[in-house]
């Protein structure tokens, strides 16, 4: 059988909402943006965070004075959309490839398999073209400025996005195919975006701080 990204051989890797690896951290989660309230003023544990009543996503993110207005609307938008499921969204990532394409490229027999766990997978026919989505309510982005802004928001915590790339597999299969150029490995065939639980749970909104000049 064809080798394929997202099969049962070549799984991918989703992106922890909570990692302890430094180069997975939230890079916007600073103290240019967020005042720490543990370990001295050091870091930020959300678990001990105060409570905030559900859907406090919206107060998390119009009380964040450095995003913008379009980021803001992005958010709010994810925050419906992408809530419906605990597994979130599929979007589409590269405008070279349609939607109606993908089950062609990844996967195996139409789903999306991530970790080794029996039935982890999504849909692929489930996937949204996210530009479009957003066109509908009148809110026009590039294909660069809305992977921006994903990248932002994730960075921020909002949401928790995972690139669907062959430099994105599961440590425990099989290596990566030597003959793909490093283009190939890094071309993003769609992604995966979650709601970061605690943006709706904990009142984050109390320790943003403006972006310093």
């Amino acid at each position: 059988m064809k080798r394929k990204l997202g099969s049962e051989q070549y799984p991918v890797r989703l992106t922890s909402h909570i990692s302890e690896h430094e180069k997975n951290k939230r890079k916007l989660l600073n103290e240019d943006h967020i005042r720490f309230p543990h370990e001295g003023g050091t870091r930020i544990d959300f678990e001990r965070l105060p409570d905030i009543y559900l859907n406090g996503f919206v107060e998390n993110v119009i009380g964040n004075p450095n995003l913008s207005a379009l980021e803001v609307k992005v958010a709010l938008f994810l925050s419906q959309r992408a809530s419906d499921t605990e597994l979130g969204i599929l979007c589409r990532a590269d405008e070279s490839i349609e939607v109606s394409e993908l089950p062609k490229l990844i996967g195996e027999d139409g789903d999306l398999h991530y970790g080794y766990d029996i039935h982890n997978y999504f849909f692929l026919k489930e996937t949204i073209d996210l530009r479009d989505e957003l066109r509908k309510l009148h809110i026009n982005v590039t294909e660069v400025e809305l992977s921006l802004i994903l990248t932002r928001l994730h960075d921020f915590s909002y949401i928790t996005v995972t690139d669907v790339c062959w430099d994105n597999i599961q440590k425990r299969a099989p290596q990566k195919p030597a003959d793909l150029s490093k283009d190939e490995l890094k071309l993003v065939y769609c992604r995966s975006i979650k709601v970061f639980p605690y943006m709706d749970t904990r009142a984050v909104f109390k320790y943003w701080k403006k972006e310093s000049a």
